[in-house]
């Protein structure tokens, strides 16, 4: 998987000078980032990793209120060591639902939970 590779490849990086930096074009979906931050603070060392752009779908996401998609999902995670404990690991994602489940309403004719509307129109302002 690349991007695991591309944070294989960092550690060493960061071990050496204090920080490493790298980046993924085009490579689609890479799964759930907290993996990622664990393969670091495995290491001992602090995570930042981001992922988004619009890829070759298209924005994805409506912004809160909003009617029309005009985000693409932007997650990022955090970690960092914590020693003889468990590290922290900080996984957000920016949209109240993946874009897979989207999907799968929208070919299953399924609805949205409560939990994932606003059960209202959207207001875009």
């Amino acid at each position: 998987m690349p991007a695991e590779h591309l944070v294989r490849a960092a550690i060493p990086q960061a071990r050496e000078t204090g920080v490493a930096v790298g980046g993924l074009v085009r490579a689609n979906h890479i799964g759930r980032l907290g993996h990622y931050a664990e393969l670091a603070t495995a290491e001992g060392l602090i995570s930042l990793v981001c992922a988004g752009g619009f890829g070759f779908t298209g924005a994805r996401a409506a912004p809160f209120g909003g009617r029309d998609r005009l985000l693409d999902t932007n997650s990022f995670c955090m970690g960092f060591p914590a020693g003889r404990e468990a590290p922290v690991i900080i996984d957000f994602a920016t949209t109240s639902a993946r874009h897979g489940c989207a999907s799968v309403n929208r070919e299953t004719g399924s609805r949205w939970s409560d939990a994932l509307s606003s059960g209202r129109p959207a207001n875009p302002r």
